[in-house]
């Protein structure tokens, strides 16, 4: 992406704000917009990232990294240096977003022939990462998959606010809050383990099905804790 398409998109999308970070031929590039109105402070950016805050409703704040890995595997360290040092001056909750050149496993890798070179190749390189006090500020928190017709890659949309409370009062996801005391219950470990085995889902949606089915066992297991005690 060069500065003439980052501003041809950036006008359709009608987004008057924004930062673009070019790309080297055909890998990389970087672009961070938002809409008048929404207070954005860049913090940083390389080739590799764009860091910013985020001023969000109800005064809350939160800190929102684009990355991109670097495409070659010998020089991959330096990218995630840059993340590393991004991470050290974080205070707020944080999302990470990107293209990060990387799976985490080969469960993440559909096709191809290893040794070979040859065949279609699927890889999960493309995802959010999030930490752990975002998640809990924003439990309906979902992430989309958009098809691309036109690209190798798949667009991924990010929801913070996803399905609220007022419209799902009753969502188990409300009741989990993830206490050490359960590492040492077997009824807790057998819920994790048969929510996460049952079917061949990524990990996005496994964390989500665990988080849902803990909910609803806390809830019925100590909802009532307070009156008892």
């Amino acid at each position: 992406m060069n500065g003439n398409d980052f501003r041809r998109v950036q006008n359709k999308c009608r987004l008057q704000n924004g930062l673009t970070v070019n790309s080297e031929g055909r890998s990389g590039g970087l672009a961070l917009m938002w809409k008048e109105g929404v207070n954005v402070s860049i913090q940083s950016f390389s080739k590799h990232h764009i860091d910013s805050i985020v001023n969000l409703e109800n005064n809350k704040i939160m800190r929102v990294t684009g990355f991109y890995g670097h495409a070659n595997l010998s020089l991959r360290h330096n990218s995630w240096d840059i993340l590393r040092r991004v991470g050290d001056s974080v205070r707020e909750d944080w999302v990470v977003g990107g293209d990060f050149n990387s799976i985490l496993n080969y469960a993440e890798k559909e096709g191809g022939c290893r040794g070979s070179g040859g065949g279609l190749v699927k890889e999960r390189i493309d995802r959010f990462l999030s930490s752990v006090s975002l998640v809990e500020n924003f439990p309906f928190i979902a992430t989309k998959m958009v098809r691309q017709s036109q690209s190798d890659h798949d667009a991924i949309l990010l929801d913070l606010w996803g399905r609220r409370p007022k419209d799902h009062p009753n969502d188990h996801r409300l009741s989990f809050k993830f206490d050490v005391c359960w590492a040492d219950d077997r009824e807790a470990k057998k819920i994790i383990g048969s929510a996460w085995n049952r079917d061949n889902i990524d990990y996005g949606e496994k964390i989500e099905r665990v988080r849902s089915v803990l909910g609803y066992w806390q809830r019925k297991k100590y909802g009532n804790m307070k009156s008892e005690i």
